[in-house]
C-alpha cells in the first residue's frame, strides 16, 4: 500500500507541483525518502529479532521421523558370542543335534526401518545468558529506532537547507533583476544625457559597464537559483517545487532555554549511546554466565516404529534432566568478561563526549541564531540609508551634478545590503530549523512560522 502511495505522490507531483509550506514539504519528504523507508525497514527487522529472542526460554517439541532401506538384514549369529563358540568346540562330537545356520542367527532389525517420535526440551536455566540475550536484543532494537530518528533529524536539517536556500536564490535573483533594470533605465538616461552635451563619453560608458556587469550577476544568480530548484526537487522526488513558505523572520521567538534542556533530554544521539550501554551489560551477563551451570528438562516419546528386535529394546518414552557445569573451558571465559567491561565503559565515555558536544553544538546554533537575527535588524537602517543614498545620486546624476559611477556604486551598495539581509534571513532560518531538529521540535517550527514578520 505504502509503494501505491508513493506512486500516486510522484504521479500528482509529476502533473502540477502545488505551493508547499515547510510542514508540507515535510510531509512529502517523509512519503518518498527511500533512506527513512529504509530506516524503518530496518527498525522492523530489529523488531522481529526481538521477538524471536523473546522465545528463547521457552519449551520446544519437535516431531522427528526417519525411514531407511538396507540392502540387507542385521542378524547376529549366536555361535559368535563369547564364550559360545569354545563351549561348542569342548562338547563331545555328537551331544548336540545338527542344527540349520538358521536355528543360530537371530534378526535384530528387518530391511525397512522406521521410527517416529516426538521429543521435548525445556531449558529451564542456562546461566542468565536467555535473559542476556533477550536485553541485547531490545538494546538493539532501541538502538535501531533511535538511529531511524537521527537520519530523521537529518532528512529535516537538509530540507530546511534546500527549502529556503530556493527561498534566498529566488529573492536575489529578483534583487539582481530589479537592479538590472535600474542599470537599463540609468543607461538610457546616460545617452540622453550625453547626447544633450550635459556628461561626458565616459559617464555613458561606464553604465553601459555597469549594466553589463549587471546582466552577468543576474545570470550567475539564475544558475544558483537554478542549482537550489533541482536539490529541492531532488529531494521532494518532483519537478518544479512550488513554495508557500516566504523567506521572513517568525513573529516570535523560540524559548532556546527550553529546547536546549529538552535536546540534553531526548536527543537520539545520547538515547543511542545509552543502548549500546544497555547492550555491553547484557555481553556482560551473558559472558559471566558461562561460569554458571545448566539445566533443562528432555523428554521422547516413540509412537511409530518398526517390529524389529532394535525396536523392541528401545523404550516407548523417557523423560529426565540434564546438567552441565563447566568446571575448566578454554574459551577465555576471564578475558570475555574483561572485553565486555571495557566496551560498557567505552559506551559511557562515548556518551559523556556526546552529550558535552551536542551542548556546544547546541549553543553554536543559538549563537548563530541570534547572530543573524541582530544582523538582519542591523541592516534595516542600513538599507534605507542605501535606497536614499541612490535617490539622491539618481537625482544629482539628472541634474547633470553626479556622476555615473556614484549612481552605480550607490546602486551596488543597496544590492549588497538587501543581499546581506535575505542572507541574514536564510541563516536565521536554517539554524532555527537545526535547533527545532536537536530539540525535536518540529512541530513547534511549524506553528512560528505560520507568523512571519513582512519587512
Amino acid at each position: 500500500m505504502r509503494h501505491w502511495i508513493c506512486a500516486l505522490l510522484c504521479f500528482s507531483g509529476a502533473l502540477s507541483a502545488q505551493p508547499l509550506s515547510l510542514h508540507q514539504a515535510w510531509q512529502r519528504v517523509e512519503s518518498v525518502s527511500d533512506k527513512l523507508q529504509a530506516q524503518q525497514q530496518a527498525h522492523q527487522r530489529a523488531e522481529a529479532e526481538l521477538g524471536v529472542a523473546q522465545q528463547l526460554g521457552d519449551p520446544s517439541l519437535t516431531l522427528r521421523g526417519s525411514y531407511l532401506r538396507l540392502d540387507r538384514p542385521v542378524e547376529l549369529d549366536a555361535r559368535a558370542i563369547n564364550p559360545l563358540p569354545q563351549l561348542l568346540s569342548a562338547l563331545p562330537a555328537g551331544l548336540l543335534p545338527p542344527l540349520p545356520d538358521s536355528a543360530w542367527k537371530t534378526e535384530i532389525t528387518d530391511r525397512d526401518i522406521y521410527h517416529a517420535s516426538l521429543q521435548a526440551v525445556w531449558p529451564l536455566y542456562v546461566g542468565g545468558r536467555i535473559e542476556a540475550a533477550k536485553s541485547i536484543k531490545a538494546a538493539e532494537a532501541e538502538q535501531q529506532k533511535q538511529q531511524t530518528r537521527l537520519d530523521t533529524q537529518e532528512r529535516f536539517t537538509t530540507l530546511v537547507e534546500r527549502y529556503f536556500a530556493l527561498a534566498l536564490t529566488r529573492k536575489v535573483e529578483q534583487l539582481h533583476q530589479a537592479r538590472l533594470e535600474t542599470l537599463k533605465q540609468h543607461l538610457a538616461n546616460a545617452e540622453a544625457l550625453q547626447r544633450q552635451g550635459q556628461i561626458a563619453e565616459v559617464e555613458k560608458l561606464n553604465a553601459q559597464v555597469a549594466m553589463e556587469q549587471g546582466e552577468v550577476a543576474l545570470s550567475q544568480a539564475s544558475r544558483r537559483r537554478v542549482l537550489a530548484q533541482m536539490a529541492l526537487d531532488t529531494l521532494l522526488q518532483q519537478k518544479g517545487s512550488e513554495l508557500s513558505q516566504p523567506l521572513a523572520l517568525p513573529m516570535q521567538s523560540p524559548d532556546l532555554d527550553s529546547w536546549h534542556r529538552q535536546m540534553l533530554d531526548t536527543h537520539p544521539a545520547l538515547a543511542l549511546f545509552g543502548a549500546k550501554e544497555a547492550q555491553a551489560k547484557g555481553a556482560i551477563e551473558a559472558e559471566r554466565g558461562r561460569y554458571k551451570p545448566e539445566l533443562a528438562l528432555v523428554g521422547n516419546y516413540s509412537f511409530d516404529v518398526d517390529e524389529s528386535l532394535l525396536s523392541e529394546l528401545e523404550p516407548e518414552w523417557m523423560v529426565g534432566v540434564t546438567l552441565k557445569v563447566p568446571i575448566f573451558t578454554n574459551d577465555g571465559r576471564n578475558d570475555r568478561v574483561r572485553a565486555a567491561k571495557s566496551a560498557q565503559l567505552q559506551v559511557q565515555h562515548l556518551k559523556a563526549q556526546t552529550r558535552q558536544d551536542l551542548d556546544l553544538l547546541m549553543a553554536s546554533r543559538e549563537q548563530q541564531l541570534t547572530q543573524a537575527q541582530h544582523e538582519y535588524r542591523a541592516l534595516a537602517s542600513a538599507e534605507s540609508l542605501a535606497r536614499e543614498n541612490l535617490r539622491l545620486r539618481q537625482l544629482a546624476f539628472a541634474q547633470g551634478l553626479g556622476t555615473s559611477i556614484d549612481q552605480v556604486d550607490a546602486g551596488d551598495k543597496l544590492l549588497e545590503v538587501q543581499t546581506a539581509r535575505a542572507a541574514a534571513q536564510y541563516h536565521y532560518l536554517v539554524a532555527l530549523g537545526q535547533l527545532a531538529a536537536m530539540s525535536d521540535n518540529q512541530s513547534l517550527l511549524f506553528q512560528l512560522l505560520m507568523s512571519t514578520e513582512t519587512q
